[in-house]
């Protein structure tokens, strides 16, 4: 009798190692199938800035292209069916928010910004203590932006104020606010916007700009 429990403790404890080790694996896969999107993204991004002229300061708050390239987009919609896969066969895993996360930023490459919003307020509202909630709200308010529902994109950046710890974030913040007052030609608090996203942004690429 004793054997045969023992048997049967060992086959469970096997059979949840196995359950971890996929959904693991899994989940590693999205990661690297992710960073080959991006990677094909920011070349296609940099190839693009390299045949256009120098921006005025005006001109550097626009919105920024959101876009992939054909390469990128067939990535990304292998990163999304990853996803998807992974929320339905692991809905309990440790990585759902991380998920719900790359999958609102495949989206919104792929300029599918209605999904791409509803991903972020998903993280947002089932995973308010998740370490990726600064950048989902930051994210979601691009979607709104990229939507022209510059109102509620407004709203939200307002609602995120003096609660984003991460610099690099409300550099984000910044800029996407500097966005919403280029589009009503505020020129001026859109500038101001802007040169506080740089002061903060920890990205070279986005002082640069």
């Amino acid at each position: 009798m004793k054997a045969v429990l023992r048997l049967i403790l060992l086959s469970c404890a096997a059979g949840l190692l196995l359950t971890g080790c996929s959904y693991y694996n899994t989940f590693y896969n999205i990661k690297k199938e992710f960073r080959a999107a991006e990677r094909q993204t920011e070349l296609a991004t940099r190839q693009q800035q390299a045949t256009q002229p120098v921006q005025s300061p005006r001109q550097g708050v626009q919105p920024p292209r959101s876009g992939s390239s054909a390469v990128g987009a067939q990535g990304y919609q292998a990163v999304i069916e990853s996803c998807s896969k992974l929320l339905e066969f692991y809905p309990k895993s440790r990585w759902v928010d991380d998920a719900l996360l790359i999958m609102g930023i495949s989206y919104f490459r792929m300029q599918e910004f209605s999904r791409a919003e509803r991903k972020f307020s998903e993280l947002v509202t089932i995973f308010p203590n998740s370490r990726h909630v600064e950048e989902a709200k930051v994210w979601r308010a691009k979607s709104l932006i990229a939507q022209g529902k510059f109102d509620d994109a407004e709203k939200a950046l307002a609602a995120t104020e003096g609660e984003l710890t991460d610099a690099q974030q409300a550099a984000a913040a910044y800029r996407a606010l500097a966005t919403v007052q280029a589009h009503r030609g505020s020129d001026e608090q859109a500038i101001a916007y802007y040169e506080k996203c740089v002061s903060l942004s920890y990205d070279r690429d986005e002082k640069a700009t």
